[in-house]
């Protein structure tokens, strides 16, 4: 074995005793190509394969102008592992992968669900008068006289001829469905003569996939567009039988002071309308926040609460005597007029008011 000078030295000394140079220990051949180490050379010279360990790739680490690669080796590892990664995703989206044959499955479920609302979408025949029980939600396009729209959503449940219609809180409109035009009737009543709920709407197709009519509460009216968004329980077609309970050929007007007392007049004289007395409560929500004016110029008007004033004095709280479907005798007071009674009359899509006492006729503004 030879020192770094070229003298000859033997082996487990730690320097020469010629020259004093040290003697590098390690490897005395090298582990790759078996080639011997003449002296302290650090790589072999016949492959480049480090004699030691200590000369690997924590070498060039140690070595100060080599530095720089180590610096640089968390960002060279991050590339690396990334690059992976991406990999890995780009092979699962060329030849699937159990995550994306899920989603691929869920996506077929949602299209199907769409095409078993549009198969069960037919709730109504309205040639044959029939309507499917169940449960069946719709979107609902509500137009106040401003012609401000909102947005609502209704559930409705037909059972039989019996329909309701959940609310907040647990309340329910509840009704019937008519053999006449498939019309649906349903209100909410607060227990007292004002307070109220309603809807009244008709099918504007034969398979009952839009309804139109009104939707109203105390005080206010709206203009009600229905359209089908989900089916949530389909049953049996029946045939609906129920029949409204107004006489269309006659109907009478209380129209004097006696709360007994009537005069008849033929239906004839009033034009087809869509609205139809058939609560306390609906009499007195139509009137609401409503104007009249007679042809002496003397005026009436109905607030929110269905409180009358009368050329702008007030004449006391509106309440129902009786009522049939297209006109109704109500009574006032407790205001500056003292007790007294007026009639209502659907004229077409307009209201009258009459006094019986002097005949005087106050027409929808």
């Amino acid at each position: 074995m030879k020192c770094p000078n070229g003298h000859e030295v033997t082996d487990n000394v730690k320097y020469c005793p010629t020259c004093g140079a040290e003697i590098v220990s390690g490897n005395k051949f090298c582990t790759k190509c078996g080639s011997e180490r003449m002296g302290a050379e650090k790589f072999c010279p016949n492959c480049g394969t480090p004699f030691d360990a200590e000369y690997g790739i924590n070498h060039l680490f140690n070595d100060e102008k080599d530095s720089s690669i180590k610096k640089y080796l968390p960002y060279i590892i991050g590339t690396v592992v990334l690059l992976g990664i991406i990999g890995v995703f780009a092979s699962r989206s060329l030849y699937g992968s159990d995550n994306s044959k899920s989603v691929v499955a869920d996506s077929m479920a949602v299209n199907n669900n769409a095409q078993k609302v549009e198969s069960d979408a037919v709730i109504s025949d309205y040639d044959e008068g029939m309507i499917y029980q169940g449960e069946y939600v719709f979107d609902a396009v509500l137009t106040d006289a401003t012609l401000e729209k909102k947005n609502s959503t209704f559930t409705i449940k037909i059972d039989g001829n019996k329909v309701s219609v959940p609310m907040d809180e647990g309340k329910v409109m509840s009704g019937h469905i008519y053999s006449d035009d498939l019309g649906i009737d349903v209100v909410y009543d607060y227990g007292n003569d004002l307070h109220f709920v309603r809807m009244s709407i008709k099918p504007n197709d034969k398979e009952g996939k839009e309804w139109v009519g009104e939707y109203a509460f105390t005080g206010m009216r709206f203009d009600a567009v229905l359209k089908l968004k989900e089916v949530k329980h389909k049953g049996e077609a029946v045939k609906v039988t129920e029949e409204r309970t107004a006489d269309d050929s006659s109907e009478t007007v209380i129209d004097d002071n006696s709360d007994n007392s009537s005069s008849t007049y033929n239906s004839s004289n009033t034009s087809s309308s869509s609205r139809t007395f058939y609560s306390e409560q609906i009499v007195i929500g139509y009137l609401a926040n409503q104007s009249f004016r007679a042809s002496d110029g003397l005026t009436m008007r109905v607030d929110g609460d269905g409180r009358l004033y009368v050329d702008g004095d007030y004449a006391g709280v509106l309440s129902v005597l009786r009522y049939n479907s297209t006109s109704a005798l109500l009574r006032y007071g407790g205001g500056m007029y003292g007790e007294g009674k007026l009639t209502v009359q659907i004229v077409g899509d307009k209201f009258q008011l009459k006094d019986p006492t002097d005949g005087t006729v106050y027409y929808q503004r």
